[in-house]
């Protein structure tokens, strides 16, 4: 009977070491997670704010930049999108096309002397809308050397 008895005690469980282990795991993954989790709820605003857009009565190409700005404006207000990320839109205009850029950072202490540094970049192209919030990089053309 001396077999089972030592079974047994190996198969006690955790100890308070593993316990207090997987505590701290879990304390950061929540910690990081209501720090930056607001950050990503505001850039998915911000690519509804771009996406509704698309859905005007009117073309993107028509509007002037005050009536883009005073929709996107007004969207992010509704959704409650304040700070860097509602100044972060740039309109642009081209010859054929309208674009309506986001891109901006954000830096967030996570604790003691550590940030975490979260780059934000969306695009609303008026001449492919279905590519939406996808931020495209145009082939600039780089004089020869």
């Amino acid at each position: 009977m001396k077999a089972p008895e030592r079974i047994m005690r190996r198969q006690s469980g955790l100890g308070s070491i593993s316990w207090l282990l997987i505590l701290a795991v879990a304390g950061f993954v929540l910690t990081c997670a209501f720090k930056l989790g607001p950050h990503y709820i505001d850039n998915m605003s911000i690519k509804d704010a771009l996406k509704s857009l698309t859905e005007q009565p009117r073309d993107i190409n028509t509007m002037d930049k005050g009536e883009i700005s005073k929709i996107l404006s007004n969207y992010m207000m509704i959704n409650n999108v304040r700070g860097q990320e509602a100044n972060s839109i740039k309109i642009v205009r081209k010859k054929d096309r309208t674009l309506v850029n986001s891109e901006y950072e954000v830096r967030v202490p996570l604790m003691l002397n550590i940030d975490v540094v979260l780059k934000f970049r969306s695009q609303l192209d008026s001449s492919n809308p279905e590519a939406c919030c996808e931020f495209l990089v145009e082939n600039e053309t780089k004089p020869a050397e």
